[in-house]
């Protein structure tokens, strides 16, 4: 039979061609260990993988040995670790975890373990500022995905010979979660260039996944929701008859398919475009955007505690930036970004988005004063919007030669400086450029190059 996986495209550039040698797998009391740092440190931020399934798994060495998924978590975990021997052995783990990955896709390994290491792998790329890596794994992952059906997991319609490789309800809770996670890292990782996504949302038939799948031992079936693109159709709180609001987990996704949305309506028109429809379509992206902010306010209280209210609400203050000024982020020509703060200062679209960053800026201080942890304010995803809030501020300060803005940067900046010191390269890839910013007249160059121009592509 035809196996369309053989003819994957594969991008090993970076990846050994052999099994690295040195590699030593750690004892099963530190496996142990390094495995449930990353179910608490790490896993939330992108959550795909069922604790308890890996957690039973470790006692059996052979499986560790072999497993793709194993050396992807142990690479996360030992990418921002404090501990130096840990930390030393991230890039052997890491090029483990590339071999086993290559190696269980073209034998027809298990699927989804093997597209949920994608998940952290594509992540880890992300984290060294490998921009175009990072795109390449994600487009070949997600391919992985889709030509074994888990795109059309909750399609009605689905071809008859789609048989989706899941034993159980958990896996396919699991199938949709990760699903998810190839989502909101493609929207993070694509959206400041705004020229291309990976997932395709017209052929995305994922339903939003329950509420908690960390340790969890069942399903939540009832509250199942199905994914659409008609912004009519959203649902931004429960039905009638529940007696506790949308899940956080689901009106972020929402929040970052709404942010896609945007993006593609400023920077990717097609060639036929019927300008009364983008019209009505800017009303519709502007009128749900507004429309968000009711059952927010409802989780505004745990803003301290709860990690993904603030993620929440700076993606949506991004949002609004966008929708009100796209040349901020347009990257396709050189000259438009050059064109960034020249005649802006009275534009009201400027103006507009810069309330945006003025309110993620005052979310920031309100946390930072509150002497909060860090950790949630250090998320490595929302680095690409402290990075376009810093971008607004220097113009700005330019434009005003009001030291505030100054000062504001400045605590923006120092948070992707904490970020850098923590493992995350691509944070200090954003400072530098930054700085490069305050030197050379304000933003300018094309930020769809800025992998390539200021070194994130090694």
């Amino acid at each position: 039979m035809f196996d369309a996986v053989e003819f994957l495209p594969s991008v090993n550039s970076d990846s050994p061609t052999s099994s690295p040698t040195s590699s030593v797998l750690p004892s099963q009391s530190q496996l142990l260990e390094l495995t449930r740092i990353f179910f608490q440190q790490h896993h939330p931020l992108l959550p795909c993988i069922h604790a308890q399934a890996i957690l039973d798994r470790i006692s059996d060495p052979q499986w560790a040995e072999s497993s793709p998924l194993m050396w992807s978590i142990l690479a996360t975990v030992a990418r921002s670790s404090e501990a130096i021997e840990i930390l030393a052995q991230r890039k052997m783990w890491y090029e483990r975890a590339m071999f086993l990955y290559e190696r269980s896709v073209v034998s027809n390994g298990d699927v989804l373990r093997n597209v949920q290491a994608a998940v952290w792998n594509v992540y880890l790329q992300f984290m060294e500022g490998d921009i175009l890596q990072a795109s390449l794994r994600l487009a070949q992952a997600y391919t992985l995905a889709c030509m074994h059906g888990f795109n059309r997991i909750d399609d009605d319609r689905k071809p008859t010979h789609v048989k989706i490789p899941l034993a159980h309800a958990m896996e396919e809770e699991e199938c949709r979660w990760t699903m998810w996670a190839f989502f909101l890292l493609d929207r993070h990782i694509n959206y400041l260039h705004g020229v291309h996504f990976v997932v395709n949302d017209h052929m995305f038939y994922v339903n939003y996944p329950c509420n908690n799948l960390a340790n969890s031992p069942s399903i939540e079936i009832a509250d199942a929701e199905l994914f659409s693109r008609d912004l009519e159709l959203w649902s931004l709180t429960l039905p009638p008859g529940k007696s506790s609001g949308m899940p956080i987990t689901r009106l972020f996704q929402k929040a970052v398919v709404l942010l896609g949305r945007i993006v593609e309506y400023e920077n990717i028109v097609p060639i036929d475009a019927d300008q009364k429809q983008r019209a009505a379509e800017y009303l519709k992206l502007q009128s749900t955007l507004v429309q968000f902010w009711i059952p927010v306010s409802t989780h505004l209280s745990n803003a301290f505690h709860d990690p993904y209210v603030t993620w929440l609400n700076i993606i949506l203050h991004t949002c609004s930036i966008l929708l009100n000024y796209p040349v901020s982020v347009c990257g396709k020509t050189d000259g438009l970004p050059s064109k960034f703060a020249q005649g802006s200062a009275n534009h009201q679209g400027f103006l507009r988005a810069f309330r945006g960053v003025q309110a993620i800026v005052d979310l920031l201080k309100q946390l930072l004063t509150a002497n909060q942890s860090l950790s949630t304010l250090l998320n490595p995803l929302l680095a690409p919007s402290y990075f376009l809030c810093c971008r607004f501020l220097v113009a700005r300060w330019r434009q005003t030669h009001d030291e505030s803005y100054r000062i504001q940067w400045g605590l923006v900046v120092d948070l992707l400086g904490r970020m850098a010191d923590k493992g995350f390269h691509l944070a200090r890839l954003f400072k530098d450029t930054v700085a490069r910013d305050v030197q050379t007249g304000g933003p300018a160059g094309p930020l769809v190059h800025l992998g390539l121009e200021d070194g994130m592509v090694e």
